[in-house]
């Protein structure tokens, strides 16, 4: 009987980590430059033009 017990220890453990990974991507912030901070390039002097 120790071996099924084993196994459902270790699938809590498992779902233990799920959890606190998704809990800890949600509190965080996202990080620096990515899509959801998008902004336009800054106006360059030189730029090229068509011919």
């Amino acid at each position: 009987m120790a071996v099924p017990e084993a196994v459902l220890n270790r699938r809590m453990q498992i779902r233990r980590l799920i959890r606190v990974s998704m809990v800890m991507a949600v509190m965080c912030s996202p990080p620096q430059g990515t899509t959801l901070h998008a902004h336009r390039a800054d106006d360059r002097e030189n730029e090229l033009h068509g011919p």
